[in-house]
């Protein structure tokens, strides 16, 4: 098994001569089982289903062949999706794919030093054609350094979420944050972007002789990155998975 097999780009591609040819990548995404259910950023679906209508391209996972097992990547349509409710950005896939997930949902209670890790893949790293690509993921480990909460928001409404002790590199939206344990890691939320915030902390104007003005502002600046937190939809039932709950599709 290759990580690629179970956490993935996700990509603009195109046939050429009947064979698919990688135009741009969109973001990341990850099977919670064996049975081809897949989580991602609901922007990323957004943002690539857009695309590929603006430039008559068509969206899709790149997988590896065989069903996880060949080392040569392939790439799988997308067909069908369905985006999660209470403005959570997360959405969610089924695919004809069938190969083993060391990922998983759990019901892991999530505090602030909590140790987590992410990886997915960068914007640069996917294109060209598929049977020759050579995929350098990126990975990030860190901690989560504040919950938060929807009480949190003053402009606009937020899921709960982790704010995180590093940035996601762009790429990484919809990849996994999840927790490290033997046999499969848990699954605790999805990667949504990098938050970045300024602060004046200090300002100095002079008014020159002439007139003019000499301002000098100093900022404090601070980037960190967000995940929505997965464990409040373990009860959601799409409708893509006929009736069975989000957790229970991973059991």
């Amino acid at each position: 098994m290759f990580l690629q097999s179970y956490v993935f780009p996700i990509c603009l591609y195109s046939l050429i001569d009947g064979k698919a040819n990688i135009q741009e990548l969109i973001g990341s995404g990850f099977f919670i089982n064996d049975g081809g259910c897949f989580l991602t950023a609901k922007h990323v679906i957004e943002s690539a289903v857009a695309s590929a209508t603006a430039k008559d391209c068509l969206v899709g996972l790149v997988l590896k062949g065989e069903n996880g097992k060949s080392e040569k990547s392939v790439i799988c349509e997308l067909k069908d999706y369905e985006f999660a409710p209470d403005g959570y950005d997360i959405a969610i896939g089924v695919i004809d794919y069938h190969c083993e997930s060391l990922l998983t949902l759990g019901e892991r209670n999530v505090e602030p030093w909590q140790d987590v890790v992410t990886y997915g893949y960068p914007l640069h790293a996917v294109s060209g054609n598929p049977e020759l690509l050579r995929l350098n993921i990126r990975c990030h480990k860190g901690y989560v350094q504040r919950l938060l909460r929807p009480e949190d928001a003053t402009l606009t409404p937020i899921p709960k979420g982790f704010e995180l002790s590093f940035l996601l590199s762009r790429g990484l939206s919809g990849s996994p944050l999840f927790i490290h344990q033997q046999q499969k890691d848990i699954v605790v939320g999805v990667c949504v972007g990098s938050f970045r915030t300024e602060l004046i902390e200090d300002e100095y104007l002079e008014v020159m002789e002439n007139g003019s003005e000499y301002k000098e502002t100093k900022l404090k600046i601070e980037e960190y990155g967000i995940a929505h937190d997965i464990r409040p939809l373990h009860s959601w039932k799409p409708k893509i998975l006929n009736g069975t709950s989000l957790f229970e599709a991973t059991v």
